[in-house]
């Protein structure tokens, strides 16, 4: 029984998994011809779906959007790598000449009239609008699922706390809570996707062809349920249905295996039984002292038949039913508990009149190829600021369980996680739109949510893409409200639970033990308020504008990155990646990190005082340097044997107004000069804005190119490496080698590389994505840009 729950909830979260990533994931392009006024013009299923739906997405001209990379250059050099041609010459061989039964069988049927109708009516369901949408009620199944994650945590605790089989008391906590959730309305989710098709008529033929399809099926394999499988009028439309309700589960069959499984168990608990009395009396009382404590365990099973007959009584009143039919421009399938919202289909108010979608009218002369729409409900069953806290409380009050702790010391901690406040990391969930058109140069779109970002700050441009490097392969800048009210409930929640640890450590530990704690607590004390005050009148004042970036690039260059590898015979491009902050008031800065590194030394001399063991170690001192853009550079050289090209040295640049940290003084001492962004974008990125994320797809496939030829120079033995006295050579003498290529791996590589080099031009058209981060009139915007370029 275990096991078919545990498969049957697996298999749930699945599929609920797949229906929400396929309302993130669907919006993504399409070229489309026309323009139109109103959005739901466009965007037909906006005046279909109800205006209570969870989710909904739609993709529009996807035929269109097919032809267009068919029809484009891209394609074309696609096509000319022959291990693509090769490729479509097997598929094409397979479709039209193999032997193979199956695929002779499908052939037969494609070639067919009717073959070729129902070819027809694919291309036709995903040529002009395809859109799905969930109920309501699909928000509540998401909010129990979530749950299933803390029952599984108390279900271990329980079964640890009082000695219990853990499956056993997890299956009795499942049955029940999904019987409550019955009794509190749960029913099957409500989940419709459409696919716009211009022959109705031919939808029609088809939905016949499917009916004698599915009856001759279950006439043959399941005559019991081939009753359930009708044809009926929904909301005057013509619908293949097949109705099902839970009295049609075999109930009996499984608690027959629940039955079975607990007389197994009773079964070996009275081997186990037997061999304890046939052993010493020690053991013969520590059994029945083990008995009276597992008395609670007894009859566990029973208690899971109780909960499964009564998740019985509460199934059997549920129902689905799984629905195909044609309405006037849609084809529909549906699942859930009835076809009353297929019925709702185009009647009352639709989704094209919420709010969340009537700000997206204003994009409505774009050529639009994706909306999508999440409802606050939607988005908290997915998580939230509160769960996220009670997960983390229940995970820790599941890891103190096995300690030695007692239940009250074990409690108080737990309270004490339950009290951190996580709605400035993670704010409440609220409601999404978004929208996708095209443009000249690639896809553009805007997402309006309107939850708040409480960390982030978008009253001013970010002034500190001016210290990016101009033209980046990846940029993360963004701007956070430096709040030292924040830092106080911090301060006051980590002083409350320290002492709670406290309290515990001294009931635990020895005499001894305490009184060395007691005799170096002040001091440790005093370290600490050394950096609360480092922190609030040094660091926190020194940057205060909040301004940060990540930046990766490939700008650095060396012929050998490391000694072991051999001599490239041109330079080799090396990712350098760098972080980049802006600074407020510098002595302040300055005066901060002494402190921290002030307290870090004498609070390894304080832990080298109270064991005499820990090994010396004394943080070592940076080389100091003037840079050309300003301010000092510290950087730490790296140990000569480590083989490492010298360009690499651990660093930090400090000017009036940046801070750089980086692996590469060069790195730091570039972005530390002013150098206005440059990057290939047609969003406005010097308004105000709290994120901008930028990355260059093609600038890591140029990257590559260099790095492909130089690992097939490499393995033909035709560069310079430092080798081991004694090696082979072909020419010349000393340490100095060339190893002789080898012809079946030349005839090899010479077949490969010019196919990676076409491929990667063919990558190449994917040229970047942007994306700018902002607030305005109370909703937080993202402006997208992808930008894609074909081929020459």
């Amino acid at each position: 029984m275990l096991r078919i729950l545990s498969e049957n909830r697996i298999s749930l979260t699945r599929y609920c998994l797949a229906v929400a990533v396929s309302c993130w994931a669907i919006g993504v392009a399409a070229l489309p011809t026309a323009r139109a006024a109103e959005l739901a013009d466009q965007v037909r299923s906006l005046g279909k779906v109800p205006v209570d739906a969870a989710f909904y997405s739609a993709s529009l001209r996807l035929e269109e959007q097919w032809n267009i990379f068919l029809d484009s250059k891209a394609y074309q050099k696609l096509m000319e790598i022959p291990v693509f041609q090769l490729g479509r010459m097997q598929l094409m061989y397979q479709l039209q000449q193999s032997p193979h039964p199956a695929i002779a069988q499908f052939r037969e049927y494609y070639e067919s009239p009717a073959g070729q109708d129902a070819a027809a009516l694919l291309k036709e369901m995903f040529s002009e609008e395809f859109f799905v949408y969930g109920g309501n009620d699909v928000a509540e199944l998401f909010k129990l699922l979530m749950e299933f994650n803390s029952i599984n945590r108390s279900a271990r605790l329980e079964a640890l706390a009082q000695g219990k089989d853990e499956e056993e008391v997890l299956a009795v906590k499942f049955l029940k809570r999904i019987e409550q959730a019955f009794d509190e309305g749960l029913s099957v989710p409500t989940l419709v996707a459409g696919f716009r098709v211009k022959d109705t008529s031919l939808a029609k033929r088809e939905l016949n062809e499917i009916h004698t399809l599915l009856r001759g099926l279950l006439d043959e394999n399941q005559p019991g349920l081939a009753a359930q499988l009708q044809r009926e009028q929904v909301g005057g439309h013509d619908f293949l249905t097949f109705r099902l309700d839970g009295s049609m589960i075999p109930w009996d069959l499984l608690e027959k295996e629940i039955n079975k499984s607990g007389e197994a168990e009773d079964t070996e608990a009275n081997v186990e039984t037997e061999a304890v009395e046939e052993g010493d009396g020690s053991a013969s009382e520590d059994s029945e002292v083990d008995g009276s404590e597992d008395a609670p365990a007894e009859g566990s099973i029973s208690r899971v038949v109780e909960e499964f007959k009564a998740l019985r009584k509460a199934i059997s009143k549920q129902s689905i039913v799984v629905a195909l039919g044609v309405t006037e421009e849609y084809v529909v399938f549906s699942v859930g508990s009835s076809t009353a919202h297929i019925e709702k289909l185009g009647q009352g108010t639709p989704l094209a009149k919420h709010p969340a979608l009537v700000r997206l009218q204003k994009h409505a002369e774009e050529r639009i190829v994706g909306v999508s729409y999440l409802s606050k409900a939607f988005a908290s069953s997915l998580g939230s600021p509160q769960q996220t806290v009670e997960d983390l409380a229940n995970t820790l009050d599941e890891a103190l369980a096995t300690s030695p702790l007692g239940e009250e010391d074990r409690r108080a901690i737990v309270e004490d996680i339950r009290a951190l406040d996580f709605s400035k990391l993670m704010p409440e969930p609220g409601e999404q739109s978004g929208i996708v058109f095209l443009t000249s140069r690639g896809y553009e779109g805007f997402k309006y949510a309107t939850s708040g970002q409480p960390l982030m700050d978008s009253s001013k441009p970010l002034t500190i893409l001016n210290h990016v490097g101009g033209n980046p392969a990846l940029l993360v800048a963004s701007r956070s409200k430096n709040d030292l009210g924040d830092y106080d409930k911090l301060v006051g929640w980590l002083k409350r639970f320290g002492g709670h640890l406290e309290a515990i450590a001294k009931k635990e530990a020895s005499a001894e033990d305490w009184a060395k704690y007691e005799q170096y607590r002040s001091r440790g004390i005093e370290l600490l308020e050394k950096l609360d005050r480092a922190n609030r009148e040094q660091l926190f004042p020194g940057m205060t504008d909040g301004q940060s970036a990540f930046v990766l690039d490939f700008a650095a260059e060396s012929p050998q990155w490391f000694l072991e590898m051999p001599e490239a015979d041109k330079p080799l491009p090396m990712i350098e990646m760098a972080m980049v902050s802006a600074v407020s008031d510098v002595e302040k800065f300055r005066a901060g990190v002494q402190t921290y590194l002030d307290v870090f030394e004498e609070g390894y001399a304080m832990v080298k005082e109270i064991d005499p063991n820990t090994p010396d170690f004394k943080l070592p001192l940076p080389e100091v340097s003037e840079m050309s853009a300003g301010g000092k550079l510290y950087s730490y050289a790296l140990p000569v044997e480590w083989g490492l090209d010298p360009q690499v040295a651990p660093n930090a640049g400090l000017t009036d107004s940046l801070l750089v940290l980086s692996g590469m003084p060069l790195t730091t001492e570039r972005l530390l000069q002013e150098n206005p962004l440059s990057i290939d974008t047609s969003l406005k990125l010097d308004r105000p804005a709290c994120m901008i994320v930028h990355l260059q797809f093609s600038k890591f496939f140029e990257t590559a190119r260099p790095w492909i030829d130089y690992g097939i120079s490499a393995s033909m033995g035709s560069l310079k490496s430092m080798q081991a006295a004694g090696d082979e050579t072909e020419e010349g003498s000393g340490n100095e080698t060339r190893r002789a290529p080898q012809s079946a791996m030349a005839m090899q590589l010479g077949m490969i590389v010019p196919q990676v080099e076409q491929l990667l031009e063919v990558f190449e058209t994917l040229r970047s994505t942007t994306a700018i981060v902002y607030e305005e009139d109370g909703l937080w915007i993202t402006h997208s840009e992808t930008h894609i370029r074909d081929v020459p």
